[in-house]
């Protein structure tokens, strides 16, 4: 009985062992973890490669308003339907010809991905980096829009070598913007509904429950541009509000 009482001790003494060291050990990971991840936070690119980091970030937001701007400009499409109309250096889509063909949000969204995939790459000037060996993954981007705003993901790795380190950038890049694109699609859709009901009629009435400044431009007899503004939505570079541009057939 001595024995067994002497042998039940030590398999508690080692359980209890193990249990120290294992928390020590995890305790001590996360300790080097966080100091590793400091090190990383802090750490400082060579001068040229710091540029181009810089250049990319200030690409990606350039790159992600001048796509929202020609959305809106053509109607909530970056590539126009065939037929739309066409002002000369300027595409318009059609919300009304003889039909309403508003496209949706998650359509929308589908064309500032696409959008932002194919021209973010012709925004840096990489051959002011000759200095540099520079490649390129392919861009993914993701487009959410919300009630308020339209946010941009995208990752896009980019790897340099400088003498003889590489350096390389995968963080994903973001971008936000105060555009109420979710308000100016209703009232898109509202607009060509009742350009449905009443071709040969523009009711400035109904123009005014929308809540939005509603410019009218007539192009030809048939054919009328319209522009909405939200005063509330204002884009990041210069501050410029939204403006969202359509047009009708009857």
């Amino acid at each position: 009985m001595e024995k067994r009482g002497q042998v039940t001790l030590f398999i508690i003494l080692g359980i209890f062992i193990l249990v120290a060291a294992g928390t020590a050990f995890y305790y001590k990971g996360e300790f080097l973890k966080d100091r590793l991840l400091s090190v990383t936070k802090a750490a400082v690119f060579p001068e040229n490669v710091q540029l181009l980091k810089d250049e990319l970030s200030s690409c990606y937001l350039v790159t992600a308003q001048e796509g929202l701007v020609l959305l809106g400009r053509q109607g909530g499409y970056i590539f126009p339907p065939e037929g739309s109309l066409e002002t000369g250096a300027n595409v318009i889509s059609y919300a009304y010809d003889k039909k309403a063909r508003v496209p949706s949000l998650q359509a929308m969204a589908g064309e500032l991905q696409e959008y932002m995939d194919l021209m973010l790459p012709l925004c840096p000037n990489f051959d002011a980096y000759s200095n540099l060996n520079v490649e390129e993954g392919a861009p993914r981007t993701s487009v959410s829009i919300t009630e308020d705003k339209v946010k941009f993901m995208t990752r896009y790795a980019v790897s340099m070598m400088s003498g003889n380190d590489t350096f390389r950038i995968s963080e994903p890049y973001t971008a936000t913007m105060d555009v109420k694109l979710s308000k100016l699609q209703d009232a898109t859709e509202k607009i060509a509904m009742k350009v449905a009901q009443k071709p040969d009629t523009i009711d400035p009435e109904y123009l005014l429950t929308l809540g939005l400044p509603v410019d009218i431009i007539p192009y030809d007899r048939d054919t009328a541009v319209y522009l909405l503004q939200d005063p509330q939505s204002k884009l990041p570079i210069g501050g410029e509000p939204f403006i969202y541009m359509f047009a009708t057939r009857k």
